[in-house]
């Protein structure tokens, strides 16, 4: 329903210039992959990583790549900062 029902435009997010990670599970619903696409057009500075095996609760089912995705880019912000 979050998905389907949400009214924000996506250009809203344009001024969020802190870096962002977007996650996706390739195995995601259409919808949460296409919010994903969604914001990786309208957020200046995004990286997008997709892990094709996992669903929509990689976090819980991938947690190990998922937080060592999160891991390497909280570093990589701390080293551009």
């Amino acid at each position: 329903m979050a998905l389907m029902g949400e009214r924000t435009p996506a250009a809203a997010y344009a001024g969020i210039a802190a870096p962002t990670l977007l996650l996706a599970g390739g195995r995601s619903p259409a919808a949460a992959r296409r919010v994903v696409a969604l914001l990786a057009g309208a957020m200046p500075r995004t990286q997008t990583l997709v892990l094709e095996d996992a669903g929509h609760m990689g976090p819980l089912t991938h947690a190990e790549r998922v937080n060592a995705a999160i891991v390497a880019h909280v570093d990589a912000a701390d080293a551009e900062a």
